[in-house]
């Protein structure tokens, strides 16, 4: 389970540090949405049977830049549903 810091994630730097942090996303991370989308998708370097990402007050999500708050829960939503349709 990660509980990422929502006070820290007001803009794009602080969302891929949490990430980043909480999740030991791995060196080649691209800090951007294509390459956290991609590391979202592939936590198979975790060794976990299952994964919990919490995001509460999720209004405090990059509140410095709300014009990347869309791409934020787009790349979620699509780990989600990878994660999902993975198979067994």
């Amino acid at each position: 389970m990660a509980r990422l810091d929502m006070e820290s994630m007001g803009d794009l730097d602080g969302v891929f540090t949490q990430f980043w942090e909480h999740l030991r996303l791995p060196s080649y991370f691209g800090w951007n949405w294509d390459a956290l989308s991609d590391c979202l998708r592939d936590l198979n370097r975790l060794q976990a049977e299952r994964y919990l990402v919490v995001v509460s007050r999720s209004e405090d999500v990059l509140s410095e830049t709300p014009e990347d708050r869309e791409a934020f829960f787009r790349v979620l939503a699509r780990a989600t549903e990878s994660w999902a349709n993975a198979p067994a």
